[in-house]
């Protein structure tokens, strides 16, 4: 149930950092502990912009679109119950709270997806 993707991807990103723009995520996301650089991606424009909505007040005011040419396998659609089923993600787990979790010390559930196979 694993997918190979292909096709072109948005990140928002500070201009400041443009260098880093592919090295990952500099901080805990929520699928990556602080310490696993995590590119995070979206399949459209409106995708990115919805996903800024929850960093608005920590990110620049001054941000920018990139394209970037995708192709990548061993891919688990978290839209796809059989694919979820078989790598053992709930749901729930995916989608639930993290930050707070996160900032207390704990171990978010959204984490765990980062860890199945």
């Amino acid at each position: 149930m694993m997918r190979t993707i292909r096709g072109v991807f948005y990140r928002a990103i500070d201009p400041e950092f443009r260098e880093f723009a592919l090295g990952g995520s500099r901080s805990a996301g929520r699928y990556s502990r602080p310490d696993e650089p995590t590119l995070y991606l979206s399949s459209s424009v409106a995708g990115v912009n919805a996903a800024m909505i929850a960093h608005k007040g920590v990110r620049s005011p001054l941000l920018e679109i990139l394209e970037v040419d995708v192709e990548a396998s061993h891919i688990v659609d978290l839209r796809d119950p059989a694919a979820l089923e078989r790598v053992g993600i709930d749901l729930s787990d995916a989608l639930a709270p993290w930050q707070t979790v996160a900032s207390s010390g704990g171990i978010p559930a959204s984490w765990m997806v980062a860890d199945a196979d």
